[in-house]
């Protein structure tokens, strides 16, 4: 991958900015998709009555990782595929995810997602999803009705877990078939 990072300085009326871009495509933010990043670290976690363990699926910038990890997790295992994004979130965003990788408790895991949920035998609470989009190459594998089923093997018996679909320039029928085969495992 070709992992960019943009800044933006503030103008009138325009925050500055720090831009994760993945082969041109914006992976993170520190504005705009700021609050979607960092809800997807708690949706999960706010309805579990009491989680201990969770798995964050896709690094990005951070933010969702430090956003489960403001609810006291006992540890928090977070795969990311690429080192250099891996890099980016711990040197440039380390501000706005509050230095989340140097904390206690906190495992970053290089490697494929798909591949840990199916060969890994730890059990999760709370996990959250939040690949890139379906139509990026190899990303597909991860709105699948096997990849679902895998992460359900990977949940604790009350576990809960979130998945980011993003829905602006998909189809709707796109949508529906994610939306479909995420219901048929849950």
């Amino acid at each position: 991958t070709t992992v960019q990072v943009k800044r933006y300085r503030s103008g009138p009326g325009r925050p500055a900015a720090l831009v994760l871009l993945v082969n041109g495509k914006p992976e993170a933010t520190t504005t705009g998709d700021m609050r979607t990043q960092a809800l997807l670290g708690h949706l999960a976690t706010l309805f579990h009555p009491a989680p201990r363990r969770g798995l964050v699926i896709g690094l990005g910038g951070g933010l969702t990782l430090a956003s489960m990890a403001t609810h006291d997790l006992e540890s928090i295992d977070c795969l990311e595929i690429s080192p250099s994004v891996a890099e980016v979130a711990r040197d440039e965003f380390a501000g706005a995810n509050r230095q989340v990788l140097d904390r206690s408790g906190i495992r970053l895991i290089l490697g494929d997602g798909r591949t840990h949920v199916a060969f890994s035998k730890a059990r999760y609470d709370v996990i959250s999803s939040q690949p890139s989009n379906p139509w990026i190459a190899g990303v597909a594998s991860l709105f699948t009705e096997e990849f679902f089923s895998l992460v359900r093997a990977r949940m604790t018996e009350e576990g809960f877990f979130c998945q980011w679909i993003q829905a602006y320039r998909m189809s709707i029928d796109d949508f529906r078939m994610i939306v479909r085969t995420f219901l048929r495992v849950f």
